[in-house]
């Protein structure tokens, strides 16, 4: 949820996922009720990847937390290029329509904003 917005009784939001682009929404009572489809048609032309939450322990012992964009005609057991992308920014999210497995973490910057390696 982002750009939460409150006037008149009334609150109004932004909604998104790995799956959907943002999109407005009405809170009431608790529950999202959609308002907008701007983003439906053009999603529906698309195959998305599945994205996985992992977790993995650092040298250190810390905890560190990722997403593993898979392709979306993936195939288990299949070996496939992994690119890494780091940031200190938890809200920042990394492109995930590459063709490739991309792997997005928060290695508590141990690289400057936005760097990035592949291998």
């Amino acid at each position: 949820m982002s750009a939460l917005s409150s006037a008149a009784g009334h609150t109004a939001l932004l909604e998104s996922n790995d799956g959907a682009l943002a999109e407005v929404y009405a809170l009431e009572a608790g529950k999202l009720r959609k308002l907008t489809a701007h983003n439906d048609a053009f999603l529906a032309e698309l195959q998305l990847g599945a994205v996985e939450d992992i977790r993995f322990k650092s040298k250190d012992g810390i905890e560190i937390h990722g997403l593993v964009v898979k392709p979306p005609s993936f195939v288990p057991g299949r070996k496939y290029p992994t690119c890494c992308g780091f940031t200190a920014d938890p809200t920042v999210k990394m492109n995930t329509l590459w063709f490739w497995t991309p792997i997005n973490s928060n290695p508590r910057c141990l690289r400057p904003r936005g760097s990035s390696c592949c291998a």
